[in-house]
């Protein structure tokens, strides 16, 4: 390749290098505050691209476990969020290390929910919690307070002791000898 051809090609090369980057650069999840209870207060935020004024997008909303943030769970949501067309907040508990229904109590999320449908089309029948051990407790009693605001809750606790013991199990079906 002569030395004009590569002048041209190189710049060429970086550019559609960049281009798809750059799209998926619009698609990020954001950190966010909002107020409630008086006192400001953090959550993690992905809005795909596909949720338009107009169109009401479902909601969940996602709580942390122990030791955590928000951000850890909209990590792992944002590409479902993506390609179903629906909104992921993850707010931060008051003390990382657990939720405390008073500090973190329902008027966290009715607040949260209202900030959110200040700024998006959230569908209001749509709304729903996911919880991640101590915030899968913590969504199961807001569950309880709250039946009639979330349209469902769901949790996972403890899924890697249950992979364990999973494993175990198959390995005395299938004869294994190791520990």
């Amino acid at each position: 390749m002569n030395l004009g051809a590569m002048r041209f090609y190189v710049p060429l090369l970086f550019a559609l290098l960049l281009l798809p980057s750059h799209a998926r650069a619009a698609e990020r999840i954001s950190k966010e505050e909002f107020a409630s209870q008086g006192r400001k207060r953090a959550y993690y935020l992905f809005v795909p691209d596909s949720v338009k004024a107009g169109a009401p997008a479902p909601l969940v909303l996602l709580l942390h476990g122990s030791g955590r943030n928000g951000l850890s769970l909209v990590e792992k949501w944002k590409d479902l969020a993506s390609r179903e067309g629906f909104i992921v907040a993850g707010p931060d508990a008051s003390n990382s290390q657990g939720w405390s229904m008073t500090d973190d109590g329902a008027e966290l999320l009715r607040d949260l929910v209202e900030t959110l449908r200040a700024k998006y089309p959230v569908n209001t029948r749509r709304i729903y919690l996911f919880g991640h051990s101590a915030g899968a407790v913590f969504a199961l009693n807001l569950a309880m307070l709250e039946s009639e605001y979330f349209a469902a809750v769901e949790k996972i606790e403890r899924l890697r002791k249950e992979a364990d013991d999973l494993e175990q199990q198959a390995e005395r079906a299938r004869g294994d000898k190791r520990p």
